[in-house]
């Protein structure tokens, strides 16, 4: 599996394949491939995928979904996109992805575990057996199963999808329950409306930090320029993001007060992203305070980073 250095939390590829317990002889690379040189990302005969997410948290220069989507079908290679950050407002079965996943816990709903995974069925995942024997080849858990055989050509039939409900919920036990499922489907009535919200608030705050004499830098698909615009216009479809991130040029932060509530008005637990409160997060010594020293400087954290989620009260509250 092949992607960028950008993935959320910092976790490299190897994390996933490796530390994960994935069985076999698993081997993950990431790359700090330029957007522009997208020809270049990394990948040879043994790459089974590449994985990216539509919307890089925190730096939130949206992924070239097209440009390494394009790649895999010459090659074979499916493009999965972690949506999680721009659900609705970023397509990227549109742009070629072969599969979506979505983390349920941020703007579907912000207090119940759960995740989903989404098959555009526009890859052939049986065109070649090479890159995706767990699918193609006899499975000898399941009585020799060959999944991408097993229904025929029905026209609802994802073998991608089928595995992991027959194996991984039998291995891992993985099924949502009740108390999380009805909430989670409560929630997936009411993104566009909220996600609105959140979108039209993070670009009134980021506008206004870019002008604020005590911030050196803002991350947000509003204010980028060049190549970056580009992107953000054509798979943000110009409505920009929740999110927002940035750097201040210096940090006053009276004792005994936490990183992750400098905002008078914002939540006081380190809550996730899609919630109807404001946050701003220190992520290097809260949420990612977990990661090797050595592991931050080849990330997009750098000197007083901070990452915003704008909620769903009036933004002169925030401001």
């Amino acid at each position: 599996m092949s992607s960028k250095r950008t993935l959320y939390s910092s976790i490299y590829p190897e994390t996933l394949a490796v530390h994960a317990g994935f069985r076999g002889d698993p081997s993950a690379r990431s790359v700090a491939v330029p957007i522009h040189q997208t020809t270049s990302y990394l990948f040879d005969d043994a790459t089974r995928c590449r994985f990216g997410e539509a919307l890089p948290n925190p730096n939130l220069m949206p992924f070239p979904i097209a440009e390494v989507a394009a790649l895999g079908q010459t090659s074979g290679i499916p493009l999965i996109v972690d949506n999680t950050c721009a659900p609705l407002i970023c397509r990227p079965f549109d742009h070629g992805a072969a599969i979506i996943v979505h983390s349920l816990t941020k703007y579907f709903c912000s207090s119940n575990l759960g995740g989903m995974i989404i098959d555009g069925r526009r890859f052939d995942w049986g065109a070649n057996p090479a890159r995706n024997p767990t699918l193609c080849l006899p499975g000898a858990s399941y009585h020799n199963l060959v999944w991408t055989k097993s229904h025929g050509n029905q026209p609802n039939f994802s073998p991608f999808i089928q595995r992991p409900r027959f194996c991984l919920l039998r291995n891992v036990d993985c099924s949502l329950s009740p108390l999380n499922a009805f909430p989670i489907l409560q929630g997936t009535e009411t993104p566009p409306l909220r996600l609105r919200a959140h979108t039209d608030n993070a670009r009134k705050v980021a506008q206004h930090l870019s002008k604020h004499t005590t911030v050196s830098k803002v991350n947000h698909p509003s204010l980028f320029q060049g190549l970056h615009a580009e992107h953000a216009n054509k798979y943000l479809r110009d409505r920009g993001s929740g999110l927002l991130s940035g750097s201040a040029s210096r940090v006053v932060r009276p004792p005994g007060v936490p990183s992750s509530t400098p905002l008078s008005c914002s939540s006081t637990l380190v809550s996730n992203i899609g919630d109807t409160r404001s946050l701003a997060t220190m992520p290097e010594i809260t949420t990612h305070s977990q990661h090797p020293t050595i592991s931050h400087r080849h990330r997009t954290y750098r000197r007083h980073p901070r990452r915003s989620r704008a909620g769903l009260g009036q933004i002169t509250q925030t401001l």
